[in-house]
């Protein structure tokens, strides 16, 4: 259905494809589109969407490159994939996937006709399917008011939590009255970090009842691989 409403519209207006995900997308701290045409040119940035196009060009090495659209909740932005990073990520780039990209804002200068000034693109330095981003979870978070908290409430939680089992941390937020919080973390229980758990707590707590905590490693290129511990310098296309 998205996909027909993306085609025969242009844009998605029941759902958006990244709302399944929204809680892995609001702990991971990706940048919006929206924040990130707000950038400078040359800083790093993590982001994630759906791929909505993909052209093929050639570099001056007639070496091939790909400049895929992606968007998010906010709106679309150009993603250019070098030859470097097409060798490890080709097949990711195809229309409808979920991806997270890592990589640099790029702020084009004019063309020969003018135009162009100042619209940001994306050059990336890592590619991968949203759905495996879980790998970068560490904890969940169960929100629930703390005047509701009671043992029917924790048998119920504890019930759910060991149906998951696994090795991602679980604390428990409570919410007061006056809008402050305070959180414990449940130290006898460990869990998988995926959909089901979300979907079978949200069912008895609530839809807004359950968050994550992670964070998007750093990616360097060193040679062909990424290593740990920063960027690398973000290279000139050939074409």
């Amino acid at each position: 259905m998205l996909a027909y409403e993306k085609d025969a519209f242009g844009f998605y207006f029941s759902s958006h494809p990244l709302e399944p995900y929204r809680a892995e997308y609001e702990a991971l701290g990706l940048s919006t589109i929206a924040q990130i045409e707000t950038m400078r040119d040359g800083d790093k940035a993590s982001l994630g969407g759906v791929i909505t196009g993909r052209r093929a060009r050639k570099d001056k090495r007639d070496r091939e490159y790909a400049i895929v659209t992606v968007e998010d909740f906010d709106g679309g932005i150009e993603v250019m994939v070098f030859a470097d990073v097409l060798e490890g990520c080709r097949a990711l780039l195809k229309t409808d996937n979920l991806v997270a990209v890592q990589g640099t804002v790029k702020v084009r200068a004019a063309d020969a006709s003018g135009r162009g000034q100042g619209v940001p693109q994306f050059w990336a330095d890592r590619v991968m399917l949203f759905k495996d981003c879980s790998r970068f979870l560490s904890a969940i978070v169960v929100v629930v008011p703390e005047k509701d908290v009671d043992e029917v409430m924790l048998l119920k939680l504890k019930e759910r939590l060991e149906e998951h089992p696994g090795t991602g941390l679980v604390y428990l937020q409570f919410l007061r009255p006056d809008g402050s919080h305070r959180e414990m973390k449940l130290r006898e229980h460990r869990v998988a970090l995926d959909n089901e758990l979300i979907a079978s707590l949200r069912e008895v707590f609530g839809p807004d009842s359950v968050k994550f905590k992670g964070e998007m490693p750093p990616c360097v290129r060193n040679g062909d691989r990424f290593r740990k511990g920063g960027y690398r310098q973000a290279r000139k296309p050939d074409g």
